[in-house]
């Protein structure tokens, strides 16, 4: 026994051994600087930058609650406090110069936080996912923010920006480059349901609008030349589009956001498009032919891409940017119309990630219409003959197009026709004739000449229900057609009454054929209404059983009743069935003299009745004695005591007396006797 609590005794201290060193402070190394933890409170202190922890491997782990970063530390690394789920509280010195990629994404219980004066730098995505932040104030220091720093803040309703912030501002908490010319972010819970873009934007950044389901419209200007990636996302706008598609695709403005249909082979961007989004026509696998307006503004980058059937583009003159990869992955692209010169396109500034593009054959139109071309003299491809067709190829070395044209083909020169045979009622005939040029023989067959009737003769008249039959007579070759006179059917009358309906008894209405008499329908008349008598008393309500009103239709047996209710009990006199005793109750009841029902009652008990007390034991001089009182209704007996009697001198006085008389006597008596001797 000693022994086993010996063992427990041990394990419970190694146990708070291990607690206290696992609650108990740790430190390590963190690029330029140190870290401390204690408990779930991290503090990063030291002069320069942090690590970049990519792959989540912080080595403080991902439970801490608290951060304090110490004055000198100037950088925080990519992905440093990245799914910090319960990382609520974060305080930032005022040597911090630059957030990094990621560094508090998906802090999802960050509710605040206070950037320092002095930050330049926000890295992309630095504070994705924190849905629980629903404000953040740029300093005036912050020069740099890359792309969707705030993307998937759901809580996000407001964005301040110092108004002394030389490269960027904030209009109504919506986040602007300081010139007004791109849109970085739109609060997701800003309270609008309306927004307009103001028109000195030309570029929407990747998720700016990412979320804003409060959001039902936007108003897109046309100057805007570049849109992001998801840049409308679960944006209640987003949803708003969807239902007003164009051909498949949906619009915000003038601008081509996505493919909605993506099965289409040939699809035309709608007149007056301005622009097409990142993504905006990608993945659409049935593609083959992409026609783009006169008007088209910009194509976003990656905007065109992953089409792999995708054959022939055409491009209009107003194009002016192509982004970066804009129509990269279209490996089946072959063809590019452009309405433009080849000059033109030198001022696309095409880069080299597309390649679909740039390895496909042009085709420029430069001249203003067909007519103009300066087409040279035409080459001839094909001859034509009687059956196919010839064609010649032109070319304009003005814009480099070329044209082909179709020589029709000249048809057979034919002969007369010459006739095998002539066509009869049922039988085609035939005939043929040679061309000239080919001796290509082509062969007729005339129509059967069809029989030629004489008019239709009834044979058989056809009555309501039966057909008949008529007849006719081909006149060149006696050929008899028969058909069938179809039966006309039964012409209805109006409803006959059959049967008046009764309050017992449905009636009945028949109709009957006009023509022929047969009846062709019948219906039920419901039953009419009872005809009710008054009440009459049927049985008279007593106390142990309800009364009966009851009337009767006039016409038929039916009847209906209704119960009265029962009349009270009259009682007789009470009478003592079981009479009280002197200690228990006793019942009486009484009886209702018209049905025998019983109630009964208690009645009180009497209580003994004592009588008076006779001596039972009479007392002594040495014991007392004892006198009884009997109940004059049961046996109950109630005994009380008698005193002892007391020494009574008298009656010794008396014996002396009568001794003393009696010796006196005896005395006298012998004194005579002696005096008689």
């Amino acid at each position: 026994m000693k022994k086993h609590l010996f063992s427990v005794v041990f394990i419970f201290l190694a146990c708070l051994i291990l607690l206290t060193l696992s609650v108990s402070a740790e430190s390590g190394k963190t690029g330029s600087c140190t870290w401390t933890l204690d408990g779930t409170v991290l503090t990063i202190s030291g002069n320069g930058a942090t690590a970049d922890y990519l792959n989540r491997n912080q080595p403080w782990g991902l439970l801490i609650t608290d951060v304090i970063v110490e004055e000198g530390v100037t950088s925080l690394g990519e992905h440093i406090f990245a799914e910090h789920e319960k990382l609520a509280s974060v305080t930032l010195p005022s040597s911090l110069t630059s957030i990094g990629v990621h560094a508090f994404s998906h802090c999802t219980e960050l509710k605040e936080l206070t950037l320092p004066e002095n930050l330049e730098t926000i890295e992309g995505a630095a504070f994705s996912y924190c849905q629980s932040l629903t404000s953040i104030n740029i300093p005036a220091s912050v020069i740099n923010i890359f792309e969707t720093p705030f993307s998937h803040c759901a809580s996000l309703s407001f964005i301040e920006v110092d108004s002394s912030n030389s490269r960027y501002t904030s209009v109504e908490g919506v986040l602007y480059t300081k010139d007004m010319t791109t849109l970085l972010f739109y609060p997701p819970q800003r309270a609008a349901n309306t927004y307009t873009v103001p028109n000195t934007v030309i570029e929407v950044w990747d998720y700016a609008f990412c979320g804003a389901t409060l959001l039902d419209y936007i108003d897109l200007p046309d100057s805007i030349r570049r849109i992001g990636y998801w840049s409308f996302e679960r944006c209640g706008a987003w949803y708003s589009a969807q239902n007003m598609s164009y051909d498949g695709a949906i619009y915000i403005g003038n601008h081509l956001i996505t493919m909605k249909d993506k099965s289409l082979v040939t699809y035309t961007a709608r007149p007056g498009t301005v622009s097409i989004a990142e993504y905006g026509l990608n993945g659409c696998s049935h593609l083959r032919e992409l026609i783009l307006p006169e008007g088209l503004q910009s194509i976003s980058d990656t905007a065109v891409t992953f089409n792999n059937q995708l054959r022939s583009i055409t491009l209009p003159k107003s194009l002016s940017y192509i982004g970066m990869s804009a129509f990269n992955h279209n490996d089946s692209l072959t063809d590019v119309y452009y309405r433009g010169t080849y000059a033109d396109r030198t001022n696309l500034n095409l880069n080299n990630l597309n390649t679909a593009l740039l390895n496909a054959t042009w085709h420029y139109d430069s001249c203003n219409n067909q007519a103009e071309h300066d087409w040279n003299e035409p080459t001839l491809v094909r001859k034509e003959s009687c059956t196919e067709s010839g064609e010649l190829s032109y070319y304009c070395p003005t814009c480099d197009l070329s044209r082909t044209e179709i020589i029709s083909a000249t048809d057979h020169a034919y002969g007369a026709w010459v006739t095998v045979s002539e066509p009869t009622c049922t039988t085609t005939g035939e005939k043929y004739r040679v061309c000239k040029n080919c001796d290509y023989i082509e062969t007729n067959l005339p129509k059967e000449l069809g029989h030629a009737f004489l008019e239709w003769v009834t044979d058989t008249a056809a009555d309501c229900t039966t057909p008949g039959e008529q007849s006719r007579r081909c006149s060149v070759c006696d050929h008899t057609e028969k058909k069938g006179i179809p039966a006309p059917g039964h012409k209805p009358g109006d409803w006959v009454l059959t049967a008046p309906a009764k309050c017992d008894a449905t009636g009945e209405e028949k109709k009957l054929c006009t023509v022929c008499k047969k009846e062709l329908e019948s219906r039920v008349l419901p039953l009419i209404d009872h005809t009710l008598g008054d009440w009459t008393l049927t049985q008279e309500p007593l106390c142990s059983k309800i009364g009966i009103e009851t009337k009767s239709c006039q016409f038929c047996d039916y009847k209906e009743q209704r119960q009265l209710p029962m009349t009270e009990h009259t009682y007789g006199d009470w009478k003592i069935t079981t009479p009280p005793t002197c200690l228990e109750s006793g019942i009486q009841e009484k009886k209702c003299i018209q049905c025998d029902h019983t109630v009964a009652d208690t009645v009180e008990a009497a209580g003994h009745s004592f009588g008076d007390y006779t001596v039972a034991i009479e007392p002594t001089l040495k014991a007392e004695g004892r006198e009884d009182s009997f109940c004059e209704h049961c046996d109950e007996v109630i005994s009380r005591p008698l005193p002892k009697k007391e020494f009574d001198f008298t009656i010794i006085i008396i014996l002396v007396v009568i001794l003393g008389v009696a010796g006196t006597v005896v005395l006298n008596i012998a004194v005579t006797r002696k005096k008689r001797k």
